[in-house]
């Protein structure tokens, strides 16, 4: 079985069964095929985002379950811990119509995404009204160093950023 790791670009794991039993746990490059390093364990993470919470809480549950039972298979060890539970939501529909209003007033276009990702909005949608500017990303690449912006989305995004936060200003201290 080999498990790929979506941080890992140049690094991969080969477990190899021996009938039912785990044989060996290797480091390998996924480009050459070259096993890097004899390994006893890897940890595994799944992250798992949904913008319903009964969802999630389903999600997690059927992981648990799913995992249990397949380690008790494999008769392999099996530690699950929950690093992170963030609750699901969504960001102030008033700010985002703001968010879009100024795109749309600098002829840019938009595209509302929901995101429950670890961005800091996410956390703070809870203490007060919060909304994300994306900007694009050459082949739609993110969170990978091969993801590259150029300067004039940069800068797109810089301005609707500052337009939005203007606006929220002169709302919230008129003159």
């Amino acid at each position: 079985v080999d498990l790929f790791p979506a941080h890992y670009e140049d690094r991969a794991w080969r477990i190899t069964m021996f009938g039912d039993e785990i044989e060996s746990i290797s480091e390998f490059d996924p480009l050459t095929g070259k096993k890097a390093a004899e390994l006893e364990t890897v940890k595994v993470y799944a992250e798992m985002r949904a913008t319903d919470n009964d969802l999630l809480q389903r999600a997690y549950a059927q992981f648990e379950t799913s995992a249990a039972a397949a380690a008790a298979q494999a008769q392999v060890g099996c530690h699950l811990e929950k690093v992170t539970d963030r609750p699901a939501g969504a960001f102030d529909a008033a700010l985002c119509d703001r968010i879009e209003r100024e795109a749309a007033a600098q002829g840019l276009p938009s595209l509302r995404l929901h995101t429950v990702a670890g961005h800091d909005a996410v956390s703070m949608r809870r203490r007060c009204p919060s909304g994300m500017i994306f900007v694009p990303s050459r082949g739609g690449i993110s969170h990978s160093p091969k993801e590259f912006t150029s300067w004039e989305d940069v800068a797109n995004g810089a301005e609707v950023l500052y337009r939005s936060v203007l606006l929220l200003d002169q709302r919230l201290n008129p003159k």
